[in-house]
């Protein structure tokens, strides 16, 4: 039914995951991360990327998102 459409890596285990997905006959997709978190969280050694291309995509992302939510 769900169609991978990105897969991501655990850099302390190596092992490959989906990270998005949606269906093939739905309007549904679904995620396996949180885009705010580039935004939002800021603890120091938190390994979260806070680089301008991280922030800019996850926003996009983020808001692209909600668009289709609405």
């Amino acid at each position: 039914m769900f169609t991978p459409t990105s897969t991501s890596t655990d850099p302390n285990s190596g092992d490959t995951f989906v990270a998005t997905m949606e269906a093939m006959n739905y309007p549904i997709m679904g995620t396996n991360f949180h885009p705010e978190k580039e935004l939002a969280q800021w603890t120091d050694g938190d390994g979260i990327s806070h680089s301008w291309s991280a922030v800019t995509l996850n926003s996009y992302f983020g808001e692209e998102f909600i668009k289709l939510a609405r």
